[in-house]
């Protein structure tokens, strides 16, 4: 019994197509380097970058499968690009005043309007109130009234 052969096109046997391959992305090294707004897994001692992404899950499971059982994860400052896509509304439960909705909920708030911030490239998010940047600040006190962080 032989084998199947491949169909023949001009009494030549086809090649063998192979699967279209992904590029891989470039290895990241150094934190200046890294996206903004995605999370990114580190070794414990943040010597080694482990996993960087939009998901925050999908970093979590490339970190564990890189052997790392504790890794330290956060997220990069600034906007993804798919966020910063995205037409910015105000909630309904947010005040048109962003200082407003800070001393609802930032405890301290003057002192934190007045301190730089990693969250926001070092910069004291009341330099952001009434730029086109107050939406970063607004996106803080969605994720702080969700929990995510405080």
């Amino acid at each position: 019994m032989s084998t199947p052969s491949r169909p023949k096109r001009n009494g030549k046997p086809s090649p063998a197509k192979e699967p279209a391959r992904k590029p891989r992305p470039k290895p990241v090294t150094d934190e200046a380097s890294l996206p903004p707004g995605n999370w990114v897994a580190w070794d414990r001692d943040r010597k080694k970058i482990l996993a960087v992404g939009t998901h925050f899950w999908k970093v979590m499971q490339k970190a564990f499968k890189a052997g790392e059982e504790e890794p330290h994860v956060e997220k990069t400052p600034g906007l993804s690009p798919a966020a910063a896509r995205r037409r910015f509304t105000r909630e309904k439960w947010e005040s048109p005043n962003v200082i407003d909705d800070v001393r609802k909920m930032v405890p301290g708030a003057e002192d934190w309007l007045d301190t730089p911030n990693t969250l926001f490239a070092g910069e004291r998010p009341r330099d952001l109130i009434g730029t086109d940047r107050e939406e970063l600040l607004r996106d803080a006190l969605r994720s702080i009234r969700a929990g995510d962080f405080s």
